[in-house]
């Protein structure tokens, strides 16, 4: 038997998903609540681990299995899947919205990028986008065209963050059906280079002119690695914040990006880091700590 603010459950088929209007409650429950939250997680990284240890069997050495997320992983926490050789992310940064003022809304948040980076690539080590915007899309408040030299802007951007690889949503604009007007690689004939394609051909080709003359086994700079920073990051923390914030002025996300910003704004390199000290040790390099 549970005891859950002033309600009692005697077996698991009494709890009910949280819902203002089908529970006849004036408040739900905050435990209920994250409770829910991290059940919704867990049933999440349980169905790609199965749909991981499905295709491992039949893939090449080469391959790799992943899945990309939404850069700001509310309901769903990475961490918690175990089968995946490395988690990635999708990034939309242009959605209508004007962050900085001025022609921001024609470039797009610029927390996003550099914090997906740095959120994703400690967990495995490797991440990359999946998805990164080419252009316009359709579905935004208000679909701006993007500025020109952003999206090259950003993969860059992306490369410089630690990014392994850098693919895009759609190669040709689509003619028919819901995701009209979403701008491609190419446009509508199917072979000319729209803006974001010219973009993306121009940052791989710079890519694969440093990576002609990069030292990948190059120290960072004392000055750089001085200044390394953790950001010490819950999904569970976030939701409890979250349901239960004691102000309306309260937003996770953005006392997140405040920080962020502080730190990106020193040329700190900064991993978000979970509660094990495991990637203390990584981070600090601090052997003498426990692994688990």
């Amino acid at each position: 038997m549970g005891s859950f603010w002033s309600t009692k459950y005697f077996n698991f088929e009494q709890i009910l998903i949280p819902n203002q209007g089908l529970n006849n409650e004036d408040k739900l429950s905050p435990h209920a609540l994250l409770d829910f939250k991290r059940f919704t997680a867990d049933a999440t990284a349980d169905f790609l681990d199965e749909q991981a240890a499905i295709i491992r069997p039949y893939k090449r050495a080469d391959q790799w299995i992943t899945t990309n997320y939404t850069n700001a992983t509310a309901n769903s926490d990475p961490r918690r899947t175990r089968q995946l050789d490395f988690p990635c992310f999708t990034m939309y940064l242009v959605s209508g919205h004007n962050h900085l003022g001025g022609l921001n809304f024609r470039i797009g948040n610029p927390y996003k990028l550099y914090e997906a980076n740095d959120y994703f690539r400690p967990i495995s080590g490797v991440t990359g986008v999946m998805e990164l915007q080419p252009g316009q899309v359709n579905w935004a408040s208000v679909s701006p065209m993007i500025q020109p030299g952003a999206i090259h802007m950003w993969i860059l951007q992306a490369f410089a963050g630690g990014s392994s690889f850098v693919c895009t949503y759609r190669y040709r604009s689509p003619i028919k059906h819901s995701e009209m007007y979403h701008d491609g690689i190419v446009g509508l004939d199917g072979m000319t280079l729209s803006q974001g394609g010219e973009e993306f051909v121009q940052a791989i080709e710079e890519i694969k002119t440093l990576r002609k003359v990069a030292d990948v086994g190059a120290p960072m700079p004392d000055k750089l690695s001085g200044r390394r920073t953790a950001f010490l990051w819950s999904h569970d923390v976030q939701w409890d914040l979250d349901i239960q914030p004691q102000t309306d002025l309260w937003d996770t996300w953005d006392n997140r990006n405040r920080y962020s910003s502080i730190v990106k704004s020193t040329g700190a390199p900064m991993d978000f880091i979970g509660e094990g000290l495991t990637f203390l040790n990584i981070l600090f390099n601090c052997p003498g700590l426990p692994t688990d």
